[in-house]
């Protein structure tokens, strides 16, 4: 067996920046690697947000059955952080790398609460007001047969796409859910797994709610909380800043023109 182990690909500024080379860190708040970036920006938040804002945080967000609610109450009553990650919700749970970001954040939130001394709570940001069918309609997989395999359910009715978390599945759903977990092997770990897709991904549930059953299960023991972008304390909190980016449209705009124009200049 071969182990190749390489950063990722990307852009050019992208690579420069992973290498710290170049123009491209001045474009980056700090470095991914480098503990005294993290402590900066926990001395931003403190600056920019009190209790209350904490508290309006907390509301927003959900506790799996097997997290911990009381990590919730120290981060309010020791001015704690988070560190976020998320993706749009997937059939069946999506794209592995959703679970990478998951895992993740919660052990850079381990590692910055100990470097801190205050609770650092992971997150985890579930976009399930994304419109683009297409990209969560599916889910790709190795069969027992040792073949790739695409799961796709069909699109909603002809015209415009609501977003994910208001689509039902029909009960064209069971009978791909069926195939699905014939697809798998049997594992000491594969029966959890698919009890949890089954209960999830139903007749009459919705990707979200699914994706929601089956990472909550699988991440909440190691501490993960979620958030939605559908909840209606998300929602209300985000109105007001909503309304400031509508008012300085023009202004936000030439910053990012501005910014655009210092990439090319730095040869991006």
């Amino acid at each position: 067996m071969e182990l190749i182990v390489s950063r990722p690909g990307g852009a050019q500024v992208v690579q420069d920046y992973l290498a710290g080379e170049g123009a491209a860190p001045a474009f980056f708040g700090g470095r991914f690697d480098d503990l005294a970036a993290f402590a900066e920006k926990a001395r931003e938040v403190d600056r920019r947000f009190d209790r209350d804002a904490r508290e309006r945080a907390v509301e927003a967000l959900t506790v799996p059955e097997s997290g911990d609610p009381h990590r919730l109450e120290r981060f309010v009553e020791q001015g704690g952080y988070m560190v976020t990650t998320g993706q749009q919700p997937g059939l069946y749970g999506g794209p592995l790398y959703s679970l990478y970001k998951g895992l993740t954040v919660v052990r850079l939130s381990e590692a910055l609460e100990a470097a801190l001394g205050k609770p650092v709570l992971p997150l985890f940001w579930v976009g399930s007001e994304d419109h683009d069918w297409e990209e969560a309609n599916h889910a790709d997989v190795i069969t027992v047969e040792n073949e790739l395999r695409r799961f796709e359910l069909p699109a909603p009715e002809e015209g415009r796409t609501p977003p994910l978390h208001r689509i039902t599945l029909g009960p064209e759903a069971d009978g791909m859910l069926a195939a699905f977990m014939k697809a798998h092997p049997t594992t000491e770990f594969s029966e959890e797994y698919l009890d949890l897709v089954a209960r999830g991904f139903r007749a009459g549930s919705t990707i979200p709610s699914g994706f929601h059953t089956l990472f909550h299960a699988l991440l909440g023991r190691f501490g993960l909380f979620f958030t939605d972008a559908a909840d209606p304390v998300v929602k209300e909190c985000s109105a007001r800043f909503l309304f400031q980016e509508l008012d300085r449209s023009t202004e936000l705009e030439q910053a990012l023109l501005g910014t655009a124009d210092a990439l090319t200049a730095a040869g991006y």
